[in-house]
């Protein structure tokens, strides 16, 4: 077979100019430090890393969802924290100025302390994140979800919503409370049912603590108790119906039961003195400040006062118990979002292995091999340089 001059300088061209491309590709990998430098180098494995990208990609966007939402509950938790301590002082302060002995200018200067606390109160509720979002709106963050009109009546001007992040696939953690849900709808009296004496009542009656005794013959409803002179007294549903009846030893107070229920009373009830019993009745956080800043500075010290004050304390009990409840709800969905940070954290890692397997280059086989590479192109060149410098007349000599 006859080899032409042309033939042979071409093939050594080709091969030097093979090898340089190996070469540059080989050097551009080490450089970056990866080995698929465009899809066609491995179609497969750049198909694999770019789907595990988007993948690392979510569960990174789920690790900032979970920071921002940690931080809007530690916002949240650190509010109620606050509220907490208003109600504490504010009950305090209602067990103090419940006392006969309290003079008017003390009863005065106590409900001057409430109104403070009732500010912060509503401060409070109105509390915002660094971005000037509402923690205790709903969803309508950018207004004001809390507002005072006249005395002491505070209306919620947000919603019931409640906002949700995603922290993994398929699981939502919510990132606040509803004003409505935390400061507004609270349970009156014990909780279950809610017992006022009657505003025309005569005599010294007061209303002490009450409960539900007997949850098997408790039967939720409005009631009316009326009493004899004697201390008789009967109780009546909505419908007119006696429901219970008994005697009340006025002499020494004691309590009174009817259909599962039982109230503590203390002094001297007057012929046609009445109480109301109120099943399900609710009351804001404000209600009772309000109610007792009212009470302290317009009543004068007596069973009337003593009414409104000991319903107030139930009431602040009541709100306590809410915002304990809230909290506790508050520290579960921390906790949760703590444990998925750990999870997502770890996958995240396993993700970054496995992309790191399919797309890094192995940097001591890559050496290796632009060495050989290396090697391979000077002795194409050589090879070159050695046919080009071949002719006719170098057999002629």
């Amino acid at each position: 077979m006859r080899l032409s001059t042309s033939w042979m300088q071409q093939t050594a061209i080709n091969s030097i100019l093979s090898n340089q491309s190996a070469m540059a590709q080989t050097q551009a990998q080490l450089s970056s430090g990866k080995r698929i430098l465009n899809a066609s180098d491995d179609p497969v494995a750049a198909a694999q890393v770019l789907g595990l990208q988007q993948v690392e990609d979510a569960n990174q966007q789920y690790q900032r969802n979970i920071d921002s939402a940690a931080a809007q509950l530690g916002l949240e938790g650190n509010a109620l924290t606050q509220v907490t301590s208003i109600l504490q002082s504010a009950r305090s302060l209602a067990l103090e100025g419940n006392n006969a002995t309290e003079s008017p200018s003390d009863r005065a200067a106590i409900a001057t302390q409430l109104q403070q606390m009732f500010s912060q109160l509503v401060q409070t509720a109105n509390s915002t994140d660094g971005q000037g979002n509402a923690l205790f709106a709903g969803n309508a963050v950018l207004g004001t979800p809390f507002v005072q009109g006249a005395g002491y009546d505070v209306t919620y001007a947000g919603d019931d919503g409640q906002r949700m992040v995603a922290a993994a696939p398929g699981m939502q953690v919510a990132t606040g409370d509803p004003g409505s849900n935390v400061f507004m709808n609270i349970p009156a009296g014990n909780g279950r049912f809610v017992v006022q004496a009657g505003a025309s009542n005569a005599g010294s009656l007061v209303v002490g603590a009450s409960s539900v005794a007997n949850t098997s013959t408790y039967t939720p409803g409005s009631y009316t108790v009326t009493f004899a002179a004697d201390g008789s007294w009967q109780a009546v549903n909505a419908a007119g119906d006696n429901v219970g009846s008994g005697s009340y030893n006025s002499a020494s107070g004691g309590a009174i039961t009817f259909n599962g229920m039982q109230i503590q009373l203390d002094g001297m009830p007057a012929a046609g003195d009445t109480l109301t019993v109120q099943s399900g009745a609710t009351q804001s956080m404000f209600d009772s400040l309000g109610n007792l800043i009212n009470a302290f500075r317009n009543m004068p010290a007596g069973s009337k006062s003593s009414n409104v004050v000991n319903q107030q304390i139930e009431g602040i009990d009541q709100s306590l118990q809410r915002v304990l409840d809230v909290q506790a709800q508050v520290g579960a969905r921390t906790n949760t979002l703590t444990q998925q940070k750990t999870t997502e954290g770890n996958l995240d890692v396993q993700y970054q292995g496995s992309i790191s397997n399919l797309q890094n280059v192995d940097m001591a086989s890559a050496i290796g091999q632009l060495n050989l590479q290396q090697v391979a192109l000077e002795a194409a060149q050589q090879t070159y340089v050695k046919v080009q410098g071949m002719s006719l007349f170098d057999y002629l000599k």
